[in-house]
């Protein structure tokens, strides 16, 4: 009798895991929704990343270069080299250097496919999370998006929740007058040359107008907003080699 309440109990305990197994895999973990991650999570601007992924004891080095305009990525390049032979990884490059190990050739092969496909996968679906490993060419997609993460870490937009915390936004970019009607002068100044990309969103992250993507050296700068579209909440967004800076902007209207 204990022996079949005790089997009946684990049974339970089985079912209970399964279950719960289920539950997280349906894109919630402890209750949160994972966030999609697409290109609108960006600000427009060009990124370069170089990554070995995990295979940090590899000579094999991921270079990307992402360009993003309007909240699409527009452009995407993406190439493995040799930092030894400065080769590209292709399957030449298996050729060259494995004509003995017909796997390590057909390797090669593989991952050429997925680096040509990665970048093509993201374009059409503007979507990391659709951006799923290809059989045979796993090592090339560890890379690639890798290569991303550390293309885009500065690229981010800032939430809401900093645009109306961070202090150090108002210090270093004057928005006036704001609240607004017809114009608006945005006043910042650079310590050191660098990259300065300014856009103005609306309250549901869609960039609104392009005020400036250039390399500037130091110095301080005046642009002025003459043709907001309508009244409400905006956002400005200013980014420099080092941060984003981000402003509510609200046009009254009248």
């Amino acid at each position: 009798m204990k022996t079949k309440i005790s089997l009946i109990v684990l049974c339970i305990l089985v079912l209970s895991l399964i279950t719960l197994s289920f539950q997280e895999d349906d894109g919630t973990k402890a209750g949160n929704m994972v966030a999609s991650d697409t290109s609108s999570n960006y600000l427009d601007g060009t990124y370069h990343g170089y990554s070995q992924a995990s295979y940090t004891g590899e000579q094999f080095w991921g270079h990307i270069r992402i360009a993003l305009a309007n909240g699409s990525f527009t452009d995407i390049q993406f190439t493995i080299r040799d930092s030894v032979n400065h080769e590209p990884v292709d399957s030449m490059y298996g050729v060259n250097h494995y004509a003995g190990n017909p796997e390590y050739m057909q390797q090669c092969v593989n991952e050429e496919h997925g680096i040509e496909a990665y970048p093509q996968r993201l374009m059409e679906s503007q979507n990391f999370d659709n951006v799923d490993a290809i059989t045979g060419a796993t090592w090339s997609y560890n890379i690639f998006m890798a290569s991303a993460e550390v293309a885009l870490q500065d690229a981010h937009k800032p939430t809401l929740i900093n645009a109306d915390r961070d202090q150090a936004n108002r210090n270093f970019m004057q928005l006036v007058p704001n609240p607004f009607y017809s114009v608006v002068t945005l006043e910042y100044s650079l310590a050191e040359s660098s990259q300065v990309n300014i856009g103005i969103y609306d309250s549901q992250g869609k960039l609104i107008k392009r005020l400036a993507s250039q390399a500037q050296p130091a110095g301080h700068y005046s642009l002025q907003w003459d043709d907001c579209p309508s009244a409400g909440l905006y956002y400005c967004y200013l980014q420099t080699d080092n941060r984003v800076y981000c402003s509510k902007l609200i046009n009254t209207g009248k």
